[in-house]
C-alpha cells in the first residue's frame, strides 16, 4: 500500500526526486532508495510499537469507546475517503492533491482498523501514542533535511502552502504522520488483540484450578 501511494504521489508530480541524488529509472517513478526507505519505514515504526508496548502499560481502568463516538469517527473517515477521491480526481484545485492523496490512501485504512480494533483504544492509547509520535517526528525531520540537501522537492503548486519555515510543509508532516499513524495503529490492534486474549485465557486457566 504504501509503494501505491508514494508511486502514486510521484506520478501525479506531488513529490519530485533529483536523479543527480538517488538512483532512478525511467520505467518506474520512484528511485530504489525511495523504495528502500518505504520498507525501513514500516519496519522502524513496527518496532517502536513493539517497544512502547513493552515499556507502557496499558490502562485497564477505562472501557471501550461508545458506540455514539465509533459511529462519528466512522462517519469522518468515509466523508475524508470521499473528499480524498474528489481532491485527485475532480477538483482543479492542484493545491488540494497532496491532501487528497493522504485522506484517499489512508482514511479507509484508518476505518477499517478503527472498525476492527477501536474497542482498544482507549486503554492502550498511551502505548499507540508514543509508538505513533517518536518514528513519526523523526521521519519528519529526516524529510526536511532530504528537502534541505536537494535529494527531493515538493513543488508549491500542490500544497497548501502552510509551511513552519522553509522545510516543514504541512500537507507533507500529514503524509509522514498519517501514513505512521497507520502502520502503527494496525500493530497496535494486533498486540492489543494477542496481549487480552493472552490475559483471558490465564484468568481462565488461574480461575479453574481454584475451583478445583
Amino acid at each position: 500500500q504504501s509503494l501505491l501511494w508514494d508511486s502514486y504521489g510521484a506520478t501525479l508530480g506531488i513529490w519530485e526526486f533529483n536523479p543527480a541524488k538517488c538512483t532512478l529509472r525511467d520505467s518506474f517513478p520512484l528511485p530504489v532508495e525511495e523504495v528502500l526507505w518505504l520498507f525501513h519505514h514500516v519496519l522502524k515504526t513496527a518496532l517502536y510499537q513493539l517497544k512502547a508496548f513493552e515499556l507502557v502499560p496499558a490502562n485497564t481502568s477505562v472501557g471501550a469507546p461508545s458506540d455514539t463516538l465509533r459511529s462519528s469517527i466512522s462517519a469522518a473517515l468515509v466523508a475524508a475517503t470521499i473528499f480524498g477521491v474528489y481532491a485527485l480526481g475532480f477538483s482543479p484545485d492542484d493545491s488540494v492533491k497532496c491532501l487528497g492523496l493522504v485522506c484517499a490512501f489512508f482514511a479507509p485504512v484508518w476505518l477499517l482498523i478503527w472498525r476492527v480494533g477501536g474497542h482498544f483504544t482507549w486503554r492502550h492509547a498511551d502505548r499507540m501514542t508514543w509508538g505513533w509520535l517518536a518514528p513519526g517526528i523523526t521521519t519528519t525531520l529526516i524529510d526536511c533535511l532530504g528537502q534541505q540537501q536537494g535529494v527531493w522537492r515538493f513543488p508549491a503548486a500542490y500544497l497548501s502552502g502552510i509551511n513552519v519555515g522553509q522545510y516543514l510543509k504541512l500537507d507533507v508532516a500529514l503524509v509522514y504522520m498519517v501514513s505512521t499513524f497507520a502502520v502503527t495503529a494496525s500493530g497496535a490492534v494486533v498486540l492489543a488483540a494477542t496481549e487480552e486474549l493472552l490475559a483471558r485465557r490465564s484468568a481462565l486457566g488461574t480461575n479453574g484450578e481454584a475451583s478445583l
